[in-house]
């Protein structure tokens, strides 16, 4: 199967030219050219989605994306405990606009709503926006994604339009994506601090959903989307909760060769084949992860934003700054060490979603 890719072409022209250009960059540029073509060569390659044809294999994928996260696991499943069976009932988010409207939406919240500097990084972004791609398909493999390259600073993004109120959030996402990479970018956000690359753009999305839930005529479905993300989010949580019990089950700490652990995972598979179980890998939730933690440390930032906006933004740029080329545990310390505590603010951001709901 082939994901959608509306900037194919351009990064293939892309490639060849700073491929060309490997010679002649003075050598303080070299770094950032190496590592764009790197960035254009990976998505180039991530085109083509792989299916997995057997729950072991689905159990082997998950268990090689969360195997060196599993100080991370604990946020995901205190958040599963929040999951409820009694969905209120919620206004449709559907919002039948046109494409420049939903961008213009999306200007007008960082314009109101961020710091001058953030403001400024966003412009630079949303000046490319011949680079923003809109997609209409009737089966779409992917809802949005974005690509930022080093070396000249282009920015490149793609969405698929619900025609919901998300539409709106999610472009904000990914600048928000776009607005981290130009202040500090590193290939690392998506390899071994992969379970972290989302907290920014997130953030940004919970921020801008709170600016149009104050809106005449666009608060009740923004209201609506931002309940409806908490559940989505926490029932995520779940799943991932689920997963997580299978891989201890499997006892993924205590192999001593591969063989070992298909044969760990062959007798997990014998033991509690069930149409449950090929239901919950079939949606991969070990790809929902960093989404799900994303969530969770944005919270706390949203909390915080609430009561001091500017304290917010200030925590936002520290948490950008982070050295990008630190283990995954010394990156959540620093996490910490900024006083942002995942999944401390559960509780009052619950209350906060249920308040909201009294105004619908």
């Amino acid at each position: 199967m082939q994901k959608k890719n509306c900037y194919y072409r351009e990064l293939k022209q892309k490639l060849e030219k700073f491929i060309k250009m490997r010679n002649i960059v003075v050598p303080e540029q070299s770094a950032d050219l190496e590592m764009t073509i790197d960035t254009i060569q990976t998505a180039i390659d991530k085109i083509k989605i792989i299916e997995r044809e057997t729950v072991e294999e689905d159990i082997l994928y998950a268990y090689y994306n969360l195997k060196d996260y599993r100080f991370l696991w604990s946020f995901c499943e205190s958040l599963a405990e929040y999951i409820t069976d009694d969905m209120p009932k919620l206004p449709e988010t559907t919002l039948k606009i046109s494409d420049k409207e939903v961008m213009d939406l999306t200007h007008d919240f960082f314009k109101k709503c961020t710091p001058p500097d953030i403001y400024e990084l966003f412009m630079h972004l949303f000046r490319q926006k011949k680079h923003f791609y809109f997609i209409n398909e009737s089966e779409p493999t992917f809802y949005a994604d974005s690509l930022f390259l080093k070396f000249d600073k282009s920015f490149y993004a793609q969405m698929n339009r619900k025609y919901e109120f998300d539409d709106i959030t999610t472009i904000a996402h990914e600048y928000g994506h776009g607005i981290q990479f130009l202040l500090n970018y590193h290939s690392s956000l998506f390899n071994q601090l992969a379970p972290f690359s989302e907290i920014i753009s997130t953030f940004f999305e919970l921020i801008c959903t709170e600016y149009y839930t104050q809106d005449s005529s666009l608060g009740k479905i923004a209201i609506s989307a931002n309940y409806l993300l908490w559940d989505i989010n926490c029932e995520s949580a779940l799943a991932i909760t689920q997963l997580l019990q299978i891989l201890k089950a499997i006892d993924i700490e205590k192999y001593e060769t591969k063989q070992d652990l298909y044969e760990n995972i062959a007798l997990f598979i014998e033991a509690n084949q069930s149409e449950a179980l090929e239901e919950l890998l079939e949606t991969s939730p070990s790809n929902d992860f960093s989404y799900v933690l994303a969530y969770i440390i944005a919270i706390e930032l949203f909390l915080i934003y609430q009561k001091d906006p500017e304290y917010a933004f200030y925590l936002i740029k520290r948490l950008i700054a982070i050295d990008l080329n630190l283990s995954p545990e010394h990156y959540l310390d620093e996490i910490v060490n900024l006083g942002i505590l995942p999944g401390n603010g559960f509780d009052a951001f619950e209350k906060h979603m249920k308040r909201e709901l009294t105004r619908l």
